[in-house]
């Protein structure tokens, strides 16, 4: 287990990419209204109990952004909540992540359960693994370490 939680990995990882994901956790709720505010409202309910995995996955956008050295340089060296961060992250919701949600909810396995109101899929590896793959198609993302 304590292999696991201290892996050499995060060890070695840059400092300003911890940063920028721990804050985004911070000013996650921008990027939540932005998606509620967007959403149909079909998966708006389901996107708001999906926090974590907009988390998640917010991180997987800025870390495959073109703009990644520039975003760290500019947000990666304190944990201020700057309005420009906010700013992105809200941007990156509605362009790139609400596309993915739409998509991946849109199947039989996941609109099933959206419409039965049981949203305890949102919380899993392989909901996550599944919203990756589309971004990978639909912008050529792949996994990125810390």
């Amino acid at each position: 287990m304590y292999d696991e939680t201290f892996r050499q990995s995060y060890l070695n990882a840059d400092l300003h990419r911890i940063i920028v994901a721990y804050k985004i956790g911070l000013v996650l709720n921008g990027p939540m209204q932005r998606l509620d505010e967007t959403a149909p409202k079909k998966y708006a309910y389901a996107i708001s109990r999906a926090r974590n995995l907009v988390w998640a996955l917010l991180i997987q956008a800025v870390f495959n952004d073109v703009k990644l050295t520039s975003t760290l340089d500019d947000f990666g060296g304190s944990l201020a909540k700057e309005a420009d961060f906010r700013e992105l992250l809200k941007r990156l919701a509605s362009a790139k992540l609400l596309p993915v949600l739409r998509n991946v909810l849109a199947t039989d396995s996941y609109s099933q359960k959206v419409a039965d109101e049981k949203y305890s899929f949102l919380r899993t590896r392989e909901i996550f693994q599944r919203c990756m793959n589309v971004a990978g198609d639909v912008h050529g993302w792949s996994k990125r370490p810390l």
